[in-house]
């Protein structure tokens, strides 16, 4: 799963629900070869599918199956992705100075076509902030577990 970030999940805003949604949405399944064989290839070399065919994120493909804003299917280049999420950290300390950076703010990602170059829409992801977490954690303690 691409979402392995607190900043990135315990949120209300609706692009991050999107997001989490998008991600999760589809799973083009793992071949008996493994997932990156049930990708597809593009005219440029590059893989495509589901993030969930993927059992970690170096299985991932190129292009990521995303849902743009404009509510078109398409895909998300991963680095591109990485990057609006804070994935590539040395130290925990650089994790905190970019998240201390990208409170509040939001991250757009362009969706294309699977050709890796059409352009179809803009995926977006909001990086919440210290106000917008306590009071996602305090409806979510207010609620309960989940399935009660």
């Amino acid at each position: 799963m691409r979402i392995q970030t607190p900043k990135a999940v315990a949120t209300s805003g609706a692009a991050v629900i999107v997001g989490i949604a998008i991600l999760m949405s589809t799973n083009t399944g793992a071949s008996a070869d493994g997932p990156t064989s049930s990708y597809g290839h593009n005219a440029r070399g590059q893989t495509f599918g589901s993030a969930l065919a993927a059992a970690s994120p170096n299985e991932e493909p190129d292009l990521i199956q995303a849902v743009a804003t404009n509510g078109r299917t398409g895909y998300v280049l991963r680095a591109e992705l990485d990057a609006a999420a804070g994935a590539n950290f040395q130290s925990p300390q650089e994790a905190l100075a970019w998240q201390t950076a990208n409170e509040g703010k939001n991250s757009v990602v362009t969706v294309y076509e699977a050709d890796g170059v059409t352009k179809v829409g803009v995926f977006v992801m909001h990086h919440p902030s210290a106000a917008e977490r306590a009071a996602a954690n305090a409806a979510a303690a207010q609620s309960g577990p989940a399935g009660e």
